[in-house]
């Protein structure tokens, strides 16, 4: 680099940007990135301005062309890391390690050579499109003309790109909603032109929230005349910066006919429905079922920008909320058997799938056990339950053998369950998992009985009861009256006590009725120092059991405020984590990484099962109860889908000053159901039967 710092300067820490303002003296001298740790693939941008010429030059002699300017210095320690098995840990105080560093202080590579080698040109990016994106010498903003202004209306007339001496020009283009899928888009340019395409999620006040770590852009170069381009790669997003870089100051400006996003997502029909005198829940609802949507691919997926990957657990809460919004079983169905084929990577079964990376989180195996059963109830499917009862066998007995003596599963792994500084030590003996799999035994029981497997059925009720023994014994603390977090590995009990472990217990019954009342207690109003839930996924479960208690008011409250402050910050889908709260003064900051995460989208499902009241009570839609919960509503309509085909709409609505409730019901004919009016309302209700297709289709 033709460059020298006039002191030494050194960044360290764990944040996405590092900026440097440094003066410099001519000369070539050595700049040296420490990139020592654990890793998982990511690239690197390094963006370098300044007042006179600045160049990379490799500090090897020159080579054939194949190399970079970029050499490497070691490794002088590998470790492979898989989370659930026992490894060694990577060695940063080595004297070679430390040896190389001292030497860096001369400035040279001369006492270091025997580590250095050159890095190939292949695996170094010569244009870096994100980094160009998000990095300029200078920006400044200008009135968009009206013209411009149409540029993604589907009208054909082209838009002409202004052009400014000495820049390139830039566009963002506000979507108004997150998409998924193809960019598109048809111009008229000369050749060499180069239009960049970055998209991203969210803006607020003029600052952009950037995709660090996600590369999600796209360069296009322009051959001469009329052109059409759709992208390769979908993409998530909602806004696109479009820059246009000019090959020279005489080049004609670009003339855009057209650009727009190909939604690319599961088919799925709009079966379910919500609509109530609250017009926020309306929109919640609606933003939670196009992110479930979004969400839903040739499997379920975390999020249509970053990882778009296959999260196991996830998939347990979004496979509900798909029942309720569009009827997703045969996507459901494909999710849970793929899961049995990560056995060739751990008999734990993988967390995310399928891939390369060996990494297991127990409670996404558990919640996987019991999203199989629940599949089993909502289609009663018995030819799947006899299928996938092996796989699930298999891999119970394989967290068996990691019961200890205490009767506790005592593990290492990936143990999560929710983003929030609760006790889950990587090793260790995890409160919340343990609940979980006393679950995911009780969901096996049920699924070995489907598949018509009874000794086994009656082996797995007998385990879970054995377990749910040992965790009432060891992980209850009379003191706090709770249950803590954990038993460290080296048998220290935890001091930290969390609304995660609580819900997570009283969901998977693990109290007898003197503490449940302890525990629900805790539940409806949270003890002083308790870890509070901390993200959209883990109120799920906090939902869930609210719900077992009866504490339908307090969900929908929760749901509004929550999700209500999602809208407030101009969402349009449910993001990943709860947005924190800002001092009015605060500098911006993301309030959520992914904006588009199903995980979060809970109340497509609650809405549905509590206000409609929509409940199925036997395997395969045979029967269900239709039981609404006001909760300050003065009237509500929607609909539910049914397994099968057809779907059940409800609408009720309230006589306050009489205290009564009007329900109208109509359903497949074959659907047998139960109406139940809300507590303190008299009712009357209105039944209609749809004939079932099948019974008046013509072959």
């Amino acid at each position: 680099m033709t460059a020298k710092l006039s002191k030494k300067k050194i960044f360290a820490g764990k944040s996405l940007r590092f900026f440097l303002d440094l003066n410099l003296e001519p000369g070539d001298h050595l700049f040296v990135m420490d990139v020592s740790g654990m890793e998982h693939g990511r690239g690197f941008h390094i963006g370098l301005d300044g007042d006179a010429p600045l160049d990379w030059a490799s500090p090897l002699a020159a080579g054939t062309g194949a190399d970079s300017a970029f050499v490497s210095i070691g490794p002088f320690h590998t470790v492979k890391f898989i989370d659930h098995e026992p490894g060694e840990e990577l060695n940063l105080k080595g004297e070679e390690y430390l040896q190389v560093r001292r030497n860096m202080n001369s400035g040279t590579l001369a006492a270091s050579m025997e580590w250095v080698a050159p890095i190939p040109v292949s695996l170094v990016a010569q244009d870096d499109v994100f980094a160009s994106c998000i990095w300029k010498r200078e920006a400044r903003p200008v009135t968009v003309p009206a013209t411009l202004q149409l540029l993604v209306a589907p009208n054909g007339a082209p838009a002409e790109i202004p052009r400014f001496k000495d820049a390139d020009t830039e566009i963002v283009i506000d979507f108004g909603r997150e998409l998924s899928g193809y960019i598109e888009f048809e111009l008229t340019a000369e050749e060499g032109t180069v239009v960049d395409c970055y998209g991203f999620e969210y803006m607020r006040a003029g600052w952009r929230q950037d995709t660090h770590s996600l590369d999600n852009t796209l360069r296009y170069t322009c051959r001469a005349g009329r052109q059409s381009y759709s992208s390769l790669i979908r993409r998530g997003m909602r806004y696109l910066m479009l820059t246009i870089r000019h090959p020279s100051a005489s080049v004609k400006p670009v003339r855009l006919f057209g650009i727009s996003v190909i939604q690319s997502h599961y088919p799925v029909a709009d079966i379910g429905r919500f609509r109530c005198s609250d017009a926020l829940l309306n929109e919640v609802w609606k933003m939670s079922a196009y992110t479930t949507k979004l969400c839903m691919e040739d499997t379920f997926v975390d999020c249509p920008a970053y990882e778009q990957t296959f999260w196991v657990g996830d998939s347990r809460n979004e496979a509900l909320i798909g029942y309720y919004t569009f009827g997703a079983e045969a996507l459901v169905k494909r999710c849970l058997e793929l899961v049995p084929g990560s056995s060739v990577q751990t008999p734990l079964y993988a967390d995310q799938l399928p891939g390369g990376l060996s990494s297991v989180i127990p409670n996404w195996t558990f919640l996987w056990i019991i999203a199989c059963q629940e599949y089993f109830e909502q289609t009663g499917d018995a030819t799947f339950a006899a299928r996938i009862w092996p796989h699930v066998r298999f891999t119970l007995r394989h967290y068996v053998l990691r019961i200890d003596a205490l009767g506790l599963l005592n593990m290492r792994g990936w143990n999560f369950l929710d983003w929030a500084p609760i006790d889950q030590p990587d090793d260790g003996i995890v409160t919340h998992q343990n609940v979980f799999l006393r679950k995911a035994m009780l969901a096996a029981s049920r699924l070995a009985m489907a598949a018509g497997c009874l000794a086994e059925a009656e082996e797995w009720t007998r385990r879970s009861s054995e377990l749910r023994k040992a965790i009432n014994r060891h992980l209850w603390t009379e003191e706090n009256n709770a249950y803590a977090d954990c038993i460290h590995a080296d048998g220290r009990m935890s001091n930290t006590y969390s609304m995660q472990t609580q819900v997570s217990a009283y969901l998977c019954e693990m109290p007898d009725s003197d503490r449940a009342a302890a525990v629900e207690g805790s539940l409806m109003q949270p003890p002083v120092g308790f870890v509070p839930i901390g993200s959209p996924f883990m109120s799920f479960f906090y939902y869930e059991a609210m719900d077992k208690i009866g504490q339908h008011r307090w969900i929908v409250d929760d749901i509004r405020h929550h999700y209500g402050n999602m809208l407030e910050h101009d969402a349009t889908t449910c993001w990943e984590m709860y947005p924190a709260q800002e001092a009015a003064d605060a500098k911006p900051a993301a309030p959520t990484r992914s904006h588009c995460h199903a995980w979060s989208a809970a109340p497509a499902y609650f809405l549905g099962a509590i206000v409609l009241g929509v409940r199925r009570t036997a395997p395969g839609w045979k029967e269900a109860v239709i039981a609404p919960q006001p909760c300050g509503l003065s009237w509500a309509s929607g609909a539910v889908p049914v397994f099968g085909g057809g779907r059940i709409d409800v609408s009720w609505r309230i006589d306050e000053a009489a205290d009564r409730i009007h329900i109208r019901v109509s359903a497949p004919a074959s659907l047998r159901y139960e109406i139940r009016y809300p507590a303190g309302y008299e009712g009357s209700c209105e039944r209609i039967e749809v004939t079932d297709y099948a019974t008046e289709c013509m072959e």
